[in-house]
């Protein structure tokens, strides 16, 4: 039978794996220690795919480790659950969003400001319309994230994501900013004040 304490599929470096047009069910098994698929190369794709009835105690049902490379085009996470997320991003991993998903929560995960200390989302400009186009995902940062850092890159829409993060005890926000989204820690309310203290304003 599965071996509960093993990742079931891993993509290593140079090798490349391909999910497409399928689910893949956990059937509520409990007693899952590590995630259900990782990869720690340029190789894990997921096309038209559904992972649905997973519960492990690992970071993510699927874990993207460092210099790792994930790629989600029609993602469906149907309850399954981990200790943290649906999907998490080791420092120096990078998860591509290139289609509509439905993807609950992505954890990145952060070290330092080096090329392999920090994680992030690409999204594929094109199909920026119709991703996550009716189920936002929930993004939840782990570790020193700074005002400024890039979260999304690619992505000029905000409202394609929540955020779970906060800034000397102030609740964070993604703002665009050179085509990408990084990380602010302003909700956006104050810049209608910005200049104009005693001015009025439109509502």
């Amino acid at each position: 039978g599965y071996n509960k304490s093993q990742t079931m599929f891993e993509a290593n470096k140079g090798e490349k794996l391909t999910f497409k047009n399928l689910t893949l069910s956990g059937k509520g098994v409990d007693g899952i220690t590590q995630s259900i698929i990782s990869c720690d190369g340029n190789g894990l794709y997921f096309e038209n795919v559904t992972l649905a009835d997973f519960t492990t105690t690992a970071q993510g049902v699927i874990v993207v480790k460092r210099n790792g490379h994930a790629y989600f085009n029609g993602t469906t996470f149907a309850s399954s659950e981990s200790n943290k997320s649906d999907v998490y991003v080791f420092a120096g991993g990078v998860m591509h969003i290139t289609g509509d998903n439905e993807i609950g929560t992505i954890t990145l995960n952060k070290e330092n400001d080096s090329a392999t200390g920090i994680s992030k989302i690409v999204m594929n400009v094109a199909s920026q319309a119709n991703a996550q186009a009716e189920n936002p995902s929930k993004i939840i940062l782990e570790g020193p994230w700074a005002i400024g850092n890039t979260i999304v890159e690619g992505c000029t829409d905000p409202s394609k994501f929540t955020l779970d993060y906060q800034i000397n005890g102030k609740a964070a926000s993604l703002v665009v900013k050179d085509g990408n989204l990084v990380l602010d820690d302003s909700t956006g309310i104050e810049d209608i004040f910005a200049g104009e203290e005693n001015g009025p304003v439109d509502v």
